[in-house]
């Protein structure tokens, strides 16, 4: 079973969709979704998007992450396989008691993280580390403070001369 947690994926494309009904009569619509790296690469995992007055439009939004063509037939789903998403998949216990993964949302791919422009180099990340890990050590011995950082000191202001004297004040 594939673990709880946030998975790159693409849907399988129309072939694989199923539209239904609910037992309350709101239409239903399962995509299924490849998982593209990680431990579960290559599984597959469905989807169940409920249509309601409250869901529908984050329905759509899902679509939309998933490539759906702007204008295009829902009957269609033409572009579903286009884009690259991230699902973020729970573990909930169905009717029967058994527990099950669930696609509780379809996500755009990489959304909320962020973006460095000039992220580090590993060994720049290493040297970093190092540096962190030695303070966090010295601090987990019973050092409550770390060491302070070095700043230039101030040159002394230069002491006034005689044509200074002049003034009253």
């Amino acid at each position: 079973m594939i673990a709880p947690g946030k998975y790159r994926a693409r849907c399988t494309g129309a072939q694989d969709a199923q539209w239904a009904k609910s037992q309350n009569g709101n239409t239903k619509l399962v995509l299924v979704f490849e998982l593209l790296d990680g431990p579960y690469q290559g599984q597959r995992i469905s989807w169940v998007g409920t249509f309601t007055d409250n869901t529908y439009e984050r329905i759509l939004d899902s679509l939309e992450y998933c490539g759906l063509t702007q204008g295009s037939s829902l009957d269609e789903l033409q572009g579903i396989e286009n884009n690259e998403v991230e699902l973020d998949i729970i573990h909930e216990a169905g009717d029967n008691g058994k527990t099950y993964a669930h696609v509780k949302w379809i996500n755009r791919a990489n959304a909320g993280r962020i973006r460095f422009k000039e992220p580090m180099a590993p060994s720049e990340v290493k040297s970093n580390i190092r540096e962190f890990d030695a303070l966090w050590k010295s601090r987990s011995k019973g050092a409550t403070t770390a060491p302070a950082a070095k700043r230039p000191v101030p040159k002394p202001a230069s002491s006034a001369t005689e044509a200074d004297d002049d003034i009253p004040f």
